[in-house]
């Protein structure tokens, strides 16, 4: 973010992503406030939209928030609280329809606050189905028109990644409304904690990982540690270093004026199953939280106190890799009831576990923040916890920190702290009078701060800066070379990423600037062999980087399906208009090839078929979607450049085996 005065003002000057004219004409104006100080200008977002997609879908499956999804809830509550100057609206991604919705704010945050009560408590109703379709009462189709007041900031606060097309949406939302995107980093374990989680997942994540870098504005990361692995591999994959800044969690999982305000009458009883004495675990029972690491402690201690050991009460659901711990408490049978694993349990409940236990335990190997430490702290409880990634940060100098390979150095120090009670009564009174804590009220008000300041800054560009001679690829990038091995690795890896166009071999960032040529339209998801444009058509967008408008020609790789192959293809560009009859089928491709003038700044062309409605019912057969013409790829030549057409016509005439 700029600190000085020079910065700021550079901010200002019209150094964003170029934009047409009538673009520039319809922008809506920003208000500006006057810093009375310094004189600086400051632009205040009035917009805010916050993507809970995975919130909602997560409350469709499960009857209580935990991890990450207990921290968006959390946050949004605070958000709405804090936001005085900012519009907050809340989207959810309709699955059934492909579409975002806008949630009905008094119905939504109710929901939140209702879903801390335990299950029979509740009262807020909606249907399960429709929640895990991304539905909920009262959400209305979210419309992508600017407002003309302030800015509109979009924000990330979950996991976006297992929708394949995402960044097409987030594209389009930038381009309608000159947005800025914010998408915060919970961590980087598919990345550098692997082998910890399902490697389908680890490769999804890589890819949506390395086009959030091309456009998200800023990266909101929740502890330092995350911050320096998230720009660790942007080194690695040769992309520049992101805008970054951290915000860490608050210390508490819920701030009291969200704990059922609406339900003050309601009384909780305490609960007598728990027992005299017990250590607590929070944390989803998974490999990575290494509860094997537990499992052998608590097994050494019932050998040397017997019956008189402190119960571990696991509370979480069971998760990936977790079937070493659950055969090893299946066969000793709970290790003769020393291990108690509770599951679905309500903040109240979770709440109450804090308050009564000895100390908790996180042993886990790696974690972009750790978030039942710094719950554990903020309810006055000292935690054992591991000393690598982001955890010192989270347990500061009030947690005890080991090894979570070291077994018998884990076993000794949870011993001692069984055995002392009156130091583990100390330090729990330090925790108590000295850790200063966080409420999700003022994390908010951090979240608030930082997107003022990135309103000084320019847009991310959303569109693709075109360059002669390049390839770009309206292919999915390609995945699932796991299974193959030596000779049959390579060529898999070698034929995905060669282009159609030419010769040379492909990058990933070929893929994703192809994917983001995709502009207004009916344009579908990519697939391996490239992507479908709809019945309705579309348009091709990009930018033209240079000073001086140009003569391209624009090669054109596509497929059709055969329905339509006698009919003509209408491609325009500016005030240029031409018909090419399609030559390929659904399954071959073809090239077109256009002569193009581009002006400095926002080019497009524009695709399209004279459908009739029969043409469009017979292609609903074929494919539901209504699918028109497929694009696999583009390339724009200086027309002067008779080397780089020969070239391209001849790598043509190879693949067609004429040469």
């Amino acid at each position: 973010m700029a600190q000085n005065l020079a910065e700021l003002r550079a901010l200002h000057s019209p150094a964003g992503w170029p934009l047409k004219p009538a673009d520039l004409d319809a922008a809506p104006a920003r208000e500006i406030l006057i810093d009375t100080t310094g004189t600086l200008p400051l632009t205040v977002p009035k917009t805010l939209l916050i993507d809970v997609s995975d919130l909602v879908f997560y409350i469709g499956h499960h009857a209580n928030l935990t991890g990450i999804q207990r921290v968006q809830a959390s946050l949004i509550l605070g958000l709405f609280r804090a936001a005085s100057n900012t519009t907050i609206k809340c989207l959810s991604w309709d699955r059934v329809n492909a579409r975002f919705l806008q949630l009905d704010t008094t119905f939504f945050l109710r929901l939140l606050r209702d879903i801390t009560r335990p299950a029979q408590q509740r009262v807020v109703q909606f249907d399960l189905n429709a929640a895990r379709n991304g539905i909920l009462p009262a959400a209305q189709p979210f419309h992508r028109k600017p407002d003309g007041v302030g800015e509109t900031m979009f924000l990330l606060l979950g996991a976006a990644w297992v929708n394949s097309d995402y960044f097409f949406e987030i594209s389009k939302i930038k381009r309608q409304l000159s947005a800025k995107f914010i998408c915060v980093i919970h961590d980087l374990i598919p990345i550098y904690a692997r082998e910890t989680c399902d490697q389908g997942t680890a490769e999804v994540f890589r890819i949506f990982l390395e086009q959030a870098y091309r456009l998200t504005d800023l990266f909101i990361c929740v502890s330092e540690n995350t911050r320096k692995d998230l720009e660790r591999f942007a080194d690695s994959e040769g992309i520049p270093v992101p805008d970054a800044c951290v915000i860490t969690h608050a210390t508490e999982f819920r701030d009291e004026e969200d704990i059922v305000e609406f339900r003050s009458n309601v009384t909780s009883s305490r609960d007598s199953t728990l027992p005299e004495q017990f250590v607590l675990f929070v944390s989803t029972i998974e490999g990575r939280k290494n509860h094997r690491l537990a499992f052998t402690v608590w097994r050494r201690l019932l050998v040397t106190y017997g019956d008189k050991a402190p119960v571990l009460i696991c509370v979480g659901r069971f998760g990936w890799r977790a079937e070493d711990f659950i055969r090893d408490v299946v066969a000793t049978n709970h290790l003769s009831g020393k291990i108690s694993i509770r599951s679905d349990v309500s903040d109240e409940e979770l709440n109450e576990l804090y308050n009564r236990c000895m100390f908790t335990i996180y042993p886990s190997f790696y974690e972009g923040w750790g978030l039942p430490i710094s719950e554990s702290l903020g309810k006055g409880k000292l935690c054992v916890c591991s000393n690598t990634s982001s955890m010192p940060e989270a347990g500061e100098n009030y947690a005890i920190y080991i090894d979570p390979t070291d077994a018998n150095a884990a076993y000794e120090t949870i011993k001692g702290l069984i055995e002392d009670q009156p130091r583990l009564t100390d330090l729990n009174l330090r925790i108590r009078e000295r850790f200063t804590g966080k409420s999700w009220a003022q994390a908010a008000q951090e979240y608030l701060d930082v997107l003022d300041e990135l309103s000084l800054a320019p847009a991310k560009s959303p569109y693709v800066k075109i360059v002669p001679g390049r390839e770009y690829f309206l292919r999915s990038v390609p995945k699932g070379f796991g299974s193959y091995l030596g000779d049959e690795l390579f060529w898999s890896i070698r034929s995905a990423y060669s282009g159609t166009l030419s010769r040379a071999g492909a990058s990933v960032a070929q893929f994703f600037d192809g994917q983001e040529l995709r502009g207004k339209g009916a344009w579908k998801e990519p697939e391996s062999w490239g992507t479908w444009l709809g019945a309705g058509g579309g348009t091709l967008e990009f930018v033209w980087p240079e000073s001086e408008r140009a003569f391209l020609l624009c090669a054109i790789a596509y497929r059709i399906l055969p329905i339509f192959s006698s009919k003509e293809v209408i491609y325009t560009i500016g005030s240029k208009i031409r018909r090419l009859r399609a030559l390929a089928n659904g399954e071959a491709d073809a090239t077109h090839f256009l002569d193009c003038e581009v002006v400095p700044g926002y080019n497009s062309i524009s695709i399209t078929m004279e459908l009739t409605t029969e043409d469009c019912t017979n292609a609903a057969k074929v494919d539901p979607r209504e699918p028109m013409l497929g694009i696999c790829s583009v390339m724009f030549i200086e027309r002067k450049n008779l080397e780089a057409r020969l070239d391209l016509y001849e790598t043509l005439l190879q693949r067609r085996g004429i040469l």
